[in-house]
């Protein structure tokens, strides 16, 4: 089904992303899957946080609002939401991200709707583009006083029930989703939402789950962003033959240099291509997502050309079991503080009482805020665990109202060096991170992130409820 042209296309593609910390990736056309591949310690099987992926969501719900003609995307925000907005921005200015605010103003603004819509922009409203979480976390909050539920609830019979994306967990400040970000998804959630756009809004199994519409506004609408690009970049022509982030912005998603994507930090991608029915679903955590992008897009000729397959998911679709591990050497840390491992220990198995077969005794204390726990670790296997907090203690640094029960699933694997240093990998697999934890030969021990959380990089930042620890549902 898949023809010799992709499936090389597709071993290269694997090549090419190891290194890049992968995680997860799904590549269909017109609803059947050619091809999937992950990468321990990471499964398609479990729901991460895919950062601004979120933003395509809620942009979904604000255009389901507006089809069912409980909005106008020309509403002045202030027409749903009970605060001031003295500078007259709309619902569009919104989701378009063109308030008029510079890059400087929305990169240190607080995720609050009060700031954003109080806060003087430094251009006409409607005139640039600069990228902004506080637009997208109001646009979350719009959709909770509109339907009058979480957006969650609102979009699970209209979107993701008809699609079979199960109960998923949207992190929550001051009580609504956030809109802007912590929205948990499966790489396969992503492929099923990213097939419906790329057939117009039409499901899989012949379900229209999308007004035409709805679809068409998001393919076509996008607000230039060259000029805030090579603003960030110190360049006045990009490259717009080859920087993704400077071909436009439109309802929650980017414009890409064939359909458009949704596209969350750390290389959270999911690309769209209506002209030939393909979509590629990606989750993992690069520090040079043009790279991963590169790849990616790399897949969409030969995929576009690949038989003409339609329906359920393939039986012949190429799969691929793949380990990070083997690439360990080229992940290196971040510029991101060093975690404070005051109390952390890594010991010998022999001297920890370790479970046998482990080479060593990773423990992480809890309190003050932080979660902990105690993971024994092997060289030629991944182990499992979970951080968690202290009876009554309150996650500090993060962001985002409290996680009931919140706990830090993790695998970890390490290696002793020839020098004696021992090396190991704490992946926390409902997040795009990994610790990088080194005991040197004197016993000194430090923790780097490779890529660091975004909002704080703390362990506390990655708390989730039980339900992401298990395994994803369908719909009940």
């Amino acid at each position: 089904m898949t023809g010799a042209a992709f499936e090389g296309a597709w071993g290269e593609a694997l090549e090419a992303l190891d290194g890049l910390d992968p995680h997860a990736l799904v590549v269909a056309r017109r609803g059947a899957v050619l091809a999937r591949a992950t990468w321990a310690p990471y499964d398609a099987g479990h729901a991460g946080l895919v950062y601004s992926v979120s933003k395509s969501v809620t942009a979904l719900a604000v255009l389901l609002l507006e089809s069912e003609g409980r909005l106008s995307l020309s509403d002045p925000v202030d027409a749903h939401l009970d605060l001031p907005n003295p500078h007259g921005f709309t619902l569009r200015h919104l989701l378009t991200m063109s308030t008029g605010h510079s890059r400087e103003q929305t990169s240190v603004m607080p995720a609050d709707p009060a700031v954003l819509l109080s806060t003087p922009p430094e251009f006409p409203v409607g005139t640039r583009f600069a990228y902004s979480s506080p637009a997208t976390c109001t646009l979350g909050r719009v959709v909770h006083a509109v339907a009058g539920e979480q957006p969650t609830a609102y979009l699970r019979p209209r979107l993701l029930d008809p699609l079979g994306i199960g109960p998923r967990w949207w992190r929550p400040l001051a009580g609504v989703e956030q809109g802007f970000s912590g929205l948990h998804l499966t790489v396969d959630d992503q492929a099923r939402l990213g097939a419906a756009l790329a057939a117009g809004g039409v499901a899989p199994d012949g379900t229209r789950v999308l007004p035409a519409a709805v679809v068409d506004a998001l393919a076509t609408t996008f607000v230039p962003t060259a000029e805030t690009f090579a603003d960030d970049h110190a360049s006045a022509e990009p490259d717009t033959a080859r920087d993704d982030w400077a071909l436009g912005y439109g309802y929650g998603v980017w414009r890409s240099r064939v359909g458009f994507r949704m596209d969350g930090a750390y290389g959270q991608f999911t690309l769209v291509v209506p002209e030939s029915g393909v979509v590629v679903a990606y989750q993992g955590s690069a520090m040079d997502t043009q790279r991963v992008l590169d790849v990616l897009f790399g897949l969409v000729p030969a995929a576009a050309s690949s038989g003409e397959a339609a329906g359920a998911v393939s039986d012949e679709a190429l799969v691929a079991e793949r380990d990070s591990w083997a690439a360990r050497d080229r992940y290196v840390a971040s510029d991101a503080p060093a975690l404070d491992v005051a109390g952390w220990s890594l010991e010998d198995a022999a001297n920890a009482g370790a479970a046998e077969g482990a080479g060593w005794r990773l423990t992480v204390p809890a309190g003050d805020g932080r979660p902990g726990g105690v993971v024994d670790l092997r060289p030629d296997a991944w182990t499992r665990g979970t951080l968690t907090m202290r009876p009554g203690d309150v996650a500090s640094g993060a962001p985002s109202d409290p996680v009931p029960d919140g706990v830090v699933p993790v695998a970890a694997r390490a290696e002793r060096l020839p020098d004696g240093t021992v090396r190991a990998h704490v992946v926390a697999t409902a997040s795009p991170h990994r610790l990088l934890v080194t005991r040197a030969p004197d016993g000194a021990l430090s923790a780097r992130w490779h890529t660091a959380p975004l909002w704080e990089p703390t362990l506390a930042t990655l708390l989730v409820p039980p339900l992401v620890a298990a395994p994803a549902r369908g719909p009940s």
